[in-house]
């Protein structure tokens, strides 16, 4: 990871984010640029990136990371709009931005910032809501299908590459929920099962602790993709859910684009191959 995007607005969900995006730079060797965006040509440029700074030296202070290239930069645009600007122009491998702290009715209905990056990026997209200063120890990645899962495994080993890992997938089983057979349903999970051991065999190859033994496990379950996900997520309770999006420019957004209001933890939301810019191991 080379180059590493933080969007502040100065509230305390950013400045969770700039913390936690600051141990990432610092963990992976990338660059952050800690972007603001005040859309008024009037506003002291200087001054804001003055403060952009003191604040990422200050937390890069705080985590105990000195060695951190930090730039700063202020855009007069709309915050969305200079986001994905900035990550169009210049060579970014991750955007990390607060969580929306308390849901509004609006926010569900007109969407956040984070919901509109989310769906927009062509990058992966890292919403921080928790305690930035606890490391991701415990993985939860969504396979919505056995082929994309390496690929999301493969982006979240990137920012914790020594993390215990659960892939949970959730099928359908058509007629067959309707049986009520246990037989059946166990065998339809081994199936599955079978086929995200088969996808993920491949990035064993490069993860091998990780993705081996105790460290990783494969949970398939029947039902609804967004249900199983809330049940697991609850039950297993992750430091970071990984989910895909493949839905960007569609009207009613993604699972992704829900989690940002359900998912009481970090998300990281990777775009998959068809959407993304740089596939990893390319």
């Amino acid at each position: 990871m080379r180059r590493i995007l933080l969007a502040t607005d100065f509230t305390s969900q950013a400045d969770h984010a700039l913390d936690r995006a600051v141990r990432l730079s610092s963990q992976t060797g990338a660059t952050l640029d800690v972007l603001h965006a005040h859309p008024d040509d009037k506003a002291d440029v200087s001054a804001l990136h003055a403060r952009l700074i003191a604040d990422a030296h200050r937390a890069a202070k705080g985590a105990g990371a000195d060695r951190v290239e930090i730039r700063s930069v202020v855009s007069v645009r709309d915050p969305r709009e200079a986001i994905l600007h900035r990550i169009e122009r210049i060579p970014t491998d991750l955007v990390v931005l607060g969580g929306h702290g308390e849901p509004r009715f609006r926010d569900a209905i007109f969407g956040t910032t984070a919901t509109h990056i989310v769906k927009h990026s062509p990058i992966p997209v890292l919403v921080v809501q928790t305690d930035p200063a606890v490391p991701y120890a415990k993985l939860m990645v969504a396979a919505d299908r056995p082929e994309g899962a390496p690929y999301l495994v493969e982006n979240a080993l990137s920012i914790a590459p020594a993390a215990e890992v659960f892939t949970v997938h959730a099928f359908r089983t058509g007629f067959l929920d309707r049986l009520d057979d246990a037989e059946v349903m166990d065998d339809l999970a081994a199936r599955e099962v079978a086929a995200l051991q088969s996808a993920l065999a491949r990035v064993a190859k490069t993860h091998p602790s990780a993705l081996l033994g105790a460290h990783h496990h494969i949970v398939a379950e029947p039902g609804d993709a967004i249900t199983v996900l809330m049940d697991e997520t609850e039950q297993l309770v992750p430091d970071l859910v990984v989910m895909g999006t493949r839905h960007r420019d569609s009207f009613l957004g993604s699972r992704a684009v829900d989690a940002c209001f359900w998912c009481p933890t970090d998300l990281l939301v990777v775009p998959e191959p068809e959407f993304a810019r740089v596939p990893v191991d390319a």
